[in-house]
């Protein structure tokens, strides 16, 4: 180690990267091993049931913006607070949300 700590940066900094790649992995694995998890009979039926799929996709490019605004403009949030709480209410639930629902038997 130097006496200036750069070498204790160099390992956080390795130590991050390495738990974003782990992170990534795992992600991955999970969403893979609920894909197939799932048949074509139950892949058939989700696609012709298109008002659910309306409603979905409706509900996440819509309805959570648009509740995103209203809730940084009601807190009177700054500019930096409500644009990353607008993106977070883009953006999807998630793993847990498909987890959940895998053991829910939900479709």
């Amino acid at each position: 180690m130097d006496t200036n700590g750069t070498s204790n940066d160099r390992e956080e900094g390795d130590l991050e990267n390495l738990t974003g790649i782990l992170s990534l992995i795992s992600l991955i694995a999970v969403q893979f091993g609920i894909a197939c998890s799932i048949s074509f009979e139950e892949l058939a039926i989700a696609l012709r049931t298109r008002k659910t799929i309306c409603f979905g996709l409706f509900s996440q490019i819509v309805v959570m913006p648009l509740t995103a605004f209203i809730l940084a403009t009601a807190f009177n949030l700054n500019e930096f607070q409500a644009l990353a709480l607008v993106l977070l209410g883009s953006c999807p639930g998630g793993t847990l949300s498909n987890i959940f629902t895998f053991f829910a038997k939900g479709d």
